[in-house]
Parts: structure tokens; C-alpha cells; sequence
């Protein structure tokens, strides 16, 4: 399998991120171009707040605060790779999956956020729905367990 393009999912809101330095090496062994996906759950009641002005479907602008978060995330990570950054808004597995299958990625990387139980039913997995619904290979990398 050649991977060409990789869709990382990030969740900019959660500490830590347990897949960057898979992303890191997956990008760096393959040459592969990278696009940074982080999608506001439209069921939020806080969306007008991650929102400015007019944009296509599902694909929106960032208000300053969160480009901000995105922006201290890549120089922080990222620093010297060249990275697509995408704000989306929706079902945050169907977006990540539609976003992957609109660019022909190759592989898409998601963090898994380890939540057992009541949290994992009542919240669903992100993580599960990509697995389940993706056109290419996802890899979900769990965070380390202290």
C-alpha cells in the first residue's frame, strides 16, 4: 500500500494528542502530504462560538480563538512540515470519513481517548465510527496508560 495522503484527526480541545508522533513517522517514512482535520460537533451548543463569517457547507472558518489553538498546536508539532489545516463542522466520524474519501487519502490517524464504560456509551466512539465507515486504512493510537 502506498500512502500518498494522510488525514490526521485532531481533537484541539484534548490533552495530550497520542497519535502525533505516529502522524510524525507515517509522514516523514512515506513523504506523504498531511491535512490536520478538526471538526466541531454541529450537536454543540457552543458552535456559534467556533464560527465566523460565511463559509461552504461543512467546511467553515475558524473564529480567531480557535485558528489560534490550531496555530500554537502546528508550530508546537508541526513546526517544520507542511500541513493542510481544516475546520469542518458535523457529525465529527462522518466528516473525518467524507473530508478522507473527498481527497483520496491513502490513511486516515485518529487518537483514541480511552473512555470505558458509561463515557464510551453515552458519548459513542469517534474513534470506532471512522474504523467502521472509512474507504482506506485508519490507525487508532491509544493513549498511554499511566
Amino acid at each position: 500500500m502506498e500512502i500518498k495522503k494522510v488525514v490526521y484527526a485532531v481533537d484541539l480541545e484534548d490533552e495530550p494528542h497520542p497519535a502525533i508522533e505516529h502522524v510524525k513517522m507515517t509522514v516523514s517514512l512515506t513523504g506523504a502530504s498531511l491535512s490536520i482535520v478538526y471538526v466541531i460537533p454541529s450537536e454543540t451548543v457552543y458552535e456559534s462560538n467556533y464560527l465566523s463569517g460565511e463559509s461552504l457547507p461543512n467546511r467553515v472558518s475558524p473564529q480567531p480563538a480557535l485558528q489560534e489553538k490550531m496555530n500554537a498546536f502546528l508550530a508546537v508539532h508541526f513546526p517544520d512540515q507542511a500541513v493542510e489545516q481544516v475546520f469542518l463542522m458535523g457529525k465529527v466520524s462522518e466528516e473525518i470519513v467524507k473530508y478522507a474519501d473527498n481527497i483520496d487519502a491513502d490513511f486516515i490517524v485518529i487518537g483514541a481517548h480511552g473512555k470505558i464504560g458509561f463515557n464510551r456509551l453515552f458519548f459513542g466512539s469517534v474513534a470506532t465510527d471512522v474504523v467502521k465507515t472509512a474507504h482506506c486504512s485508519v490507525s487508532v493510537i491509544r493513549p498511554k496508560i499511566k
